[in-house]
């Protein structure tokens, strides 16, 4: 039986030999069939060479918020609801992402199922 949390799981990125946490993981950003992933502890993020699909599979907990973007929920600090269409997310590093209009009704409602 694994007494391991969801966040203390590790992923081991395509071309990159260092094993990172999943809490580590603060987004990830897509860009055709590459996708950046932005870490707490780096500046600049990695470059791996799969599609985002592929790390919504990898990482189900994790929020998919527009066409190229995916948000680990740890990381949300603040919900902004501007209006019913258009809602920003703020991660703990102070950065506002705004989420898709047509997923903002299925953002909301996961938000008030985790509070």
């Amino acid at each position: 039986m694994n007494t391991q949390s969801a966040s203390d799981l590790s992923l081991r990125l395509p071309g990159y030999s260092a094993l990172h946490t999943i809490k580590s993981i603060a987004r990830l950003e897509g860009n055709g069939n590459y996708t950046f992933v932005h870490l707490d502890n780096s500046s600049k993020p990695l470059l791996v060479c799969q599609t985002l699909k592929w790390f919504e599979e990898q990482i189900p907990d994790f929020i998919r918020i527009s066409k190229s973007e995916i948000i680990n929920p740890a990381w949300v600090q603040d919900l902004v609801k501007v209006n019913t269409k258009t809602v920003y997310l703020r991660l703990r590093n102070g950065n506002f992402h705004s989420v898709s209009r047509r997923r903002a009704a299925q953002i909301l409602d996961r938000f008030q199922s985790y509070n």
